[in-house]
């Protein structure tokens, strides 16, 4: 159960609700007035009378949003650590020399004596720092802009 205060709460919700209820307002538009009307509504029917009007409303827009920016706040911690070690796995990669392909890998030096005109353009744009693709780019289209099924035609 999630709070709607962080000292002396007067209403807790269940996670998998508040999980369920944000889900629901990426696809319509957010309404926790309405929402909450309709869950008083439905709960007077089955015999639970509330008190004052919009008990509930403020109370669980309250839980609702403290439950967002936690959830937001843990995505960005996992993300962060995720990034920093793929920041650490890449440098690692770097130093010793060696570019790792789907399956295999050759030397740096190999990749930078290829003579292709392609080829060379990539690497110079490679090395400068912030060539990689974003996160925002590489969560979007893994196939696009990273991971080790990048551009091979067999991964879809």
């Amino acid at each position: 159960l999630f709070p709607c205060a962080p000292s002396a709460p007067s209403l807790a919700v269940d996670l998998q609700l508040l999980e369920f209820v944000q889900n629901l307002f990426v696809r319509m538009p957010p309404n926790t007035t309405a929402w909450c009307d309709t869950l008083e509504a439905f709960l007077g029917n089955r015999g639970y009378k509330l008190t004052t009007r919009d008990s509930i409303r403020r109370r669980f827009g309250n839980a609702l949003q403290w439950y967002g920016c936690l959830v937001n706040q843990t995505r960005l911690a996992v993300d962060g650590a995720l990034e920093k070690e793929r920041e650490t796995m890449l440098a690692k990669e770097k130093n010793s020399g060696r570019v790792s392909g789907a399956g295999t890998s050759m030397s740096l030096r190999r990749v930078l004596n290829n003579d292709s005109a392609g080829t060379t353009r990539t690497t110079k744009r490679r090395d400068r720092k912030g060539a990689r693709p974003s996160e925002y780019l590489r969560k979007r289209c893994p196939l696009c802009f990273g991971g080790k099924q990048c551009h091979d035609e067999d991964a879809v």
